[in-house]
């Protein structure tokens, strides 16, 4: 998979009636995955955040040059985007877990245990939202629990069980 930034910046001397070809679109830089990308990037400041199916990578916005790759499996074909909060990342992973990586080193800093729905559910459990608010983060599962973790150790602080088949938006 290859991930290419365009810059498109005015020319200082367009005017209101400028057409579309006035614009720089010139590719800035480039990167390159052997997995395939499986979610919109996320940005913070100079950092960009890509998911593929097999890890997660911090890209520097400016030089597009990889500044760290954690090896995580990614939950679908298709996730969400990383989640960023405060010094965090938030990433769902294969198993329905929730992996939460310091977003300046890249290191793991804590995941959630695997949910096993096989004996009691034929869906997957699969991760419909996160969000978070004063230190806790909430993971919506569709068809299956609300958790509420601390975000700095991962303990669980409580579950809540929603109604079958639902698909949660936090």
């Amino acid at each position: 998979a290859l991930v290419t930034i365009f810059l498109s910046q005015r020319q200082s001397s367009l005017t209101q009636d400028s057409k579309l070809s006035d614009y720089l679109n010139e590719p800035v830089w480039s990167f390159h995955t052997d997995d395939p990308i499986t979610s919109t990037p996320s940005q913070d400041g100079h950092t960009i955040y890509l998911r593929t199916s097999s890890s997660v990578l911090a890209l520097d916005a400016l030089s597009g040059k990889q500044i760290w790759r954690v090896d995580l499996p990614a939950e679908a074909s298709l996730s969400m985007s990383p989640y960023i909060v405060d010094e965090y990342i938030v990433v769902s992973e294969k198993g329905s877990r929730i992996a939460v990586i310091n977003k300046e080193s890249g290191t793991v800093i804590w995941k959630s245990a695997i949910i096993d729905t096989a004996l009691t559910h034929s869906v997957t459990a699969e991760i419909q939202s996160i969000t978070s608010s004063n230190n806790t983060l909430y993971v919506a599962r569709f068809d299956w629990d609300l958790t509420a973790y601390n975000l700095q150790t991962g303990q669980v602080v409580w579950e809540q069980n929603i109604p079958g088949r639902t698909n949660p938006y936090l």
